[in-house]
């Protein structure tokens, strides 16, 4: 069983006895630790013995996982393409086509694992996908605002750049970054905690790969621009590790597989900076704690 400790520290815990099948009646069970005492953080082993008159006895252990809470839930994945979804697999024909969304871009992959490691928190766990295809971070710094209140945010990942590397190329680097660098002051003047990502890789023999060389250089300047204004980094590009198998074919979107292995490292990345320590204080505006706030 998972329980959910919310300051980090100790919990009462209290579940239900073992039922015994067979023996000489009557017959007691003992489980150590014993139901409704304090169980630390992480997974302690509940080990349960069973009596009869006959002094015949058994046993069953189960194990009791003790989870830190997230301080935060409320986490909205802003970007272009990327973050929307888009599959990157070039038309037959070189007409005009829809663009076609993957069935689980990063977000909700992302959600998911975090309702799998905080099923306690999973009512109140939202990842929503605010991806425009084809934005630059002008007008993505234009569009967050009414983005963060409308979704109460409480966290934002932000990843964009590739965009202007096609608008501006080499010259709007640090133009991009600048915006990048907006964007977090304008999280944190909101009080949202704002997480900001490398480019993933571009592979130069896609379709849409022609700016690869022009991605480790803006990458740079993003790396900068974290440590400038107190952004979380989140380096998606490192997590890649220049594998283009994570790729689709036109060398610029993630396939399957490369939309799990952003999901897999901003997951790493909240449950670091997130999860709450045993000495770290969980608290909102009021007082709430702020993985419960409505």
């Amino acid at each position: 069983m998972t329980v959910g400790s919310t300051d980090g520290q100790p919990v009462v815990v209290t579940y239900p006895p073992p039922t015994p099948i067979g023996g000489t009646a009557p017959v007691t069970v003992t489980c150590t630790p014993a139901s409704g005492t304090l169980f630390p953080l992480g997974e302690t082993t509940v080990t349960c013995t069973a009596f009869d008159v006959r002094q015949q006895t058994a046993q069953c252990a189960f194990v009791v996982r003790v989870q830190a809470a997230l301080q935060r839930t409320r986490i909205v994945a802003f970007g272009d393409s990327i973050t929307w979804g888009e599959n990157g697999v070039p038309p037959a024909t070189p007409a005009w086509r829809p663009l076609v969304r993957v069935d689980r871009p990063y977000p909700s992959l992302l959600e998911e694992a975090l309702d799998r490691q905080y099923p306690f928190q999973a009512d109140d766990i939202a990842v929503p996908n605010e991806g425009v295809p084809g934005e630059v971070t002008a007008n993505g710094l234009k569009r967050l605002p009414g983005v963060l209140a409308s979704r109460q945010a409480q966290v934002v990942l932000l990843l964009e750049g590739a965009n202007d590397l096609n608008a501006t190329g080499e010259a709007g680097i640090s133009a991009t970054a600048d915006n990048l660098g907006a964007m977090v002051a304008v999280a944190s003047r909101l009080g949202v905690k704002a997480y900001l990502a490398t480019l993933t890789p571009q592979n130069p023999e896609g379709s849409r790969g022609k700016n690869a060389h022009l991605v480790p250089k803006l990458n740079e300047a993003i790396v900068r621009t974290a440590a400038v204004r107190g952004a979380v980094l989140v380096d998606l590009f490192a997590a890649f590790g220049g594998d283009f198998s994570l790729l689709s074919p036109d060398g610029l979107h993630p396939n399957e597989a490369g939309f799990q292995r952003m999901a897999d490292t901003f997951f790493e990345a909240i449950r670091t900076t997130l999860e709450v320590k045993p000495d770290a204080p969980l608290s909102g505006p009021a007082g709430l704690p702020l993985g419960y706030q409505r």
